[in-house]
């Protein structure tokens, strides 16, 4: 069974089995823990497929979901829709480069290489270009 941290830092607070986490919380940390090293997706797609799933999810709910809970997954691989990395960027940075993604003055670059859609949405699921509403 994994567990997940509560609010605080990272890493320090009492651990909260899987099954007492919202639908919510489980679904961002599954989409998360399905993209593969060396690869990151966006927060807007986590969202998009966090709401086709359990009909709620925003990018910003699914960064406060890994600030919260993200001990334990691969949080680094979540990047903004331009490729800028997450806060923390330093160590983002070097899990990032660890796995061979190329980041540049603190983007991945070129993202269209490095982005996972495969396991996210797909087809008329997906999000239309300019907004996060299927």
């Amino acid at each position: 069974m994994r567990s997940r941290y509560t609010p605080g830092e990272i890493g320090v607070g009492p651990v909260v089995p899987e099954e007492q986490l919202s639908d919510v919380v489980r679904a961002v940390l599954d989409a998360v823990d399905a993209v593969p090293p060396g690869r990151v997706t966006t927060y807007g797609r986590v969202a998009a497929e966090v709401r086709a799933a359990t009909g709620r999810g925003s990018a910003r709910g699914v960064g406060q979901v890994l600030a919260r809970h993200g001990e334990g997954t691969d949080w680094f691989r979540v990047v903004f829709a331009d490729g800028r990395l997450p806060p923390d960027g330093a160590a983002a940075r070097a899990a990032l480069e660890a796995e061979g993604v190329t980041v540049r003055d603190g983007r991945v670059q070129p993202l269209s290489i490095f982005v996972w859609t495969r396991g996210l949405l797909s087809g008329e699921q997906r999000p239309r270009c300019g907004t996060l509403d299927p």
